[in-house]
C-alpha cells in the first residue's frame, strides 16, 4: 500500500502508515464536516494501472 502524490513522490509506504494516516483525515474530515460555515465533497475514481489498481480521492471543502 502506497500514497503517492502526482509529483511522483512517495508519501506514505506501508499499511501501518497508511491506516494511521487515514484515521488522522477520518477525523479532521468529522471535525470540518459539521461547520456550518463549511460546505464539503468528496469524489473518486478508479484508474487502470499499467501492473495495479489506482484509486484517486479528493475532499474538498469551501466557505460558505
Amino acid at each position: 500500500m502506497e500514497l503517492v502524490a502526482e509529483s511522483g513522490e512517495v508519501l506514505v509506504s506501508g499499511l501501518p502508515q497508511y491506516k494511521q494516516l487515514l484515521a488522522t483525515l477520518r477525523n479532521v474530515h468529522g471535525a470540518l464536516s459539521v461547520s456550518p460555515l463549511l460546505q464539503h465533497s468528496f469524489e473518486f475514481e478508479f484508474v487502470d494501472g499499467k501492473e495495479e489498481e489506482e484509486v484517486r480521492v479528493a475532499w474538498r471543502y469551501q466557505l460558505e
